[in-house]
């Protein structure tokens, strides 16, 4: 039995950008697992916000508590191509594509670390150097009941036929400005999310700060 999914926002350089620039979001669905020492371990970190020095995310403590991640963001479709940044930095579209990636702790082998999925292996663009930030959200809690069920696992599903709808619509175009971005593609998923599965348990003021 899995535990709470917990909302991520994550932060990180653009890909081909400065290090140090952590313009990038993306929301992270992160699910926990069943052991409760976990469980307990997670939910006293849920209301500080993670700066990291690196972008490796499968090292994050944070999210060693989860068994798997569901990562939804927006980006352009060559992102390192001379032709996409000129484009972006005279504020013009260019093609745009959502990603949903999916990690996996391998718990038969005894690892604690996420690993990644095949299609991100093969990827043209997995994470790179620089600096990161993680804020939480809040969760959907584990089921105590059938209403409960419902809602933390619709919450990803959820997410998932959101990306299915409107990729080719809605974010089928990228621009800094006066378009579709990062940023307004992680707002309007998780308003998305927040509206049609309820049960939402939301982070409370003020965050703490934790540096790794």
């Amino acid at each position: 039995d899995d535990g709470d999914t917990h909302i991520f926002l994550r932060f990180s350089p653009l890909i081909g950008g400065p290090a140090f620039l952590p313009l990038h979001v993306e929301l992270i669905f992160a699910i926990e697992g069943a052991n409760t020492s976990e469980q307990r371990q997670l939910k006293q970190n849920m209301d500080a916000i993670c700066i990291r020095t690196t972008n490796n995310l499968s090292s994050t403590s944070i999210l060693k508590e989860c068994v798997k991640l569901h990562r939804f963001d927006f980006l352009p479709k060559n992102p390192t191509d001379p032709s996409t940044l000129a484009r972006l930095s005279t504020l013009r579209a260019v093609p745009g594509r959502v990603r949903h990636r999916i990690y996996e702790r391998q718990i038969d082998e005894g690892s604690n670390n996420i690993q990644i999925d095949d299609d991100e292996k093969n990827s043209k663009s997995p994470d790179g150097k620089g600096i990161t930030v993680l804020i939480p959200f809040g969760y959907f809690p584990h089921a105590k009941n059938d209403q409960n069920m419902a809602a933390n696992n619709d919450s990803v599903a959820t997410a998932m036929q959101f990306k299915e709808d409107y990729s080719d619509t809605l974010f089928k175009e990228l621009q800094v400005l006066g378009g579709k971005n990062c940023l307004s593609f992680v707002l309007d998923l998780l308003s998305h999310v927040e509206s049609s599965a309820t049960g939402i348990q939301k982070v409370g003021l003020p965050y703490k700060f934790n540096m790794e």
